[in-house]
C-alpha cells in the first residue's frame, strides 16, 4: 500500500541531457528528465519530484552526476519495486551508473527541513 501525497501539480519541465564531459560534447536524445513542483501542503518540506528514465535502451551505460546540496533524495526504481534508495551528499560529488535502461522517480526534500530546523 503507498501513502497518497494529493494531486500534483502538473506544470512540470522537461528536460532532454545535453551532456558534456571530458572535453567531449554528448548529446543523449533518449533520456528524459522531469521536474514537477510538489503540492502546497507539501510546499514546506519537498522541494520537487524528479523523473529520469530511458525511452528504449542506450548503447553505453548511463552516468549520472550528483552534486552536494546537502538535501536529503528517496529514489524509487520503477522498474524494480523492491528497490529503493535515500541519497545525502555533503561534501562530495557521486557518479552513479545508471545502466542502459532505468526509470526512477525521485522525492527531494529541503536539507533545514530534514534537519529538524525550521
Amino acid at each position: 500500500m503507498g501513502v497518497g501525497i494529493g494531486p500534483l501539480n502538473l506544470e512540470s519541465t522537461a528536460h532532454m541531457y545535453d551532456i558534456k564531459g571530458n572535453g567531449i560534447e554528448k548529446t543523449v536524445q533518449s533520456v528524459q528528465f522531469v521536474e514537477v513542483k510538489p503540492p502546497n501542503h507539501l510546499s514546506g518540506v519537498v522541494h520537487r519530484f524528479l523523473e529520469l528514465k530511458t525511452d528504449g535502451v542506450l548503447a553505453n551505460d548511463y552516468r549520472f552526476h550528483a552534486l552536494p546540496d546537502a538535501c536529503t533524495y528517496i529514489v524509487f526504481d520503477q522498474l524494480n519495486k523492491k528497490i529503493t534508495g535515500v541519497s545525502k551528499l555533503r561534501a562530495v560529488s557521486e557518479e552513479f551508473n545508471l545502466g542502459q535502461t532505468f526509470h526512477f522517480v525521485n522525492v527531494r526534500f529541503f536539507a533545514r527541513r530534514m534537519a529538524g530546523r525550521p
